[in-house]
């Protein structure tokens, strides 16, 4: 059993901890490498491949739109350098939540006495509010993002039984 398992059924969980779904860090890597690997070639047919006679491939004096296409195309890189990096970081974010409060991993944790409204938004979100120095603040969870969603949801109602809670916010 994992830390985040119950023992007995009835039992709410005492530590949750939800790691990264892959499904949309999968995607955001697969994207960002097409688009990495389609501007390196366009960077390759314009900087670097040469035709039978030695000239570029590739020249405004030879066909203008294939040449700006594959300009363009160098653009992708950073594109897809980025997406690749984003991805990156989204698989390794977690949100680990026990009696001393939420938080994602590396940051400060939100207590739950500092817990002020819930909110159940549609297609699977949770905005959960919060004071942070007499500033409300907002923490969105989102069960596309994260996995083992359910008992993070029952840890949280389970901690913040007071609290009020909304449904129905578009998101």
């Amino acid at each position: 059993m994992t830390e985040h398992q119950n023992t007995v059924p009835d039992e709410k969980p005492k530590r949750v901890t939800c790691p990264a779904a892959l499904d949309p860090c999968i995607r955001l890597l697969l994207v960002g490498a097409v688009a990495l690997g389609f501007g390196l070639y366009c960077a390759h047919d314009v900087l670097i491949a040469k035709d039978a006679e030695g000239k570029p491939k590739y020249s405004p004096e030879k066909d203008i739109w294939k040449y700006r296409f594959n300009v363009a195309g160098i653009f992708l890189v950073p594109v897809g350098a980025v997406l690749m990096g984003y991805g990156a970081i989204m698989l390794r974010r977690r949100v680990l939540a026990d009696q001393d409060g939420i938080g994602y991993q590396g940051k400060p944790k939100v207590g739950w006495d500092r817990v002020t409204k819930l909110e159940m938004g549609k297609k699977g979100l949770l905005y959960l509010h919060y004071e942070d120095a007499g500033k409300a603040k907002v923490m969105k969870l989102d069960s596309l993002k994260l996995r083992n969603f359910s008992a993070l949801v029952t840890l949280i109602e389970a901690r913040c039984p007071n609290v009020p809670v909304e449904t129905g916010r578009a998101g």
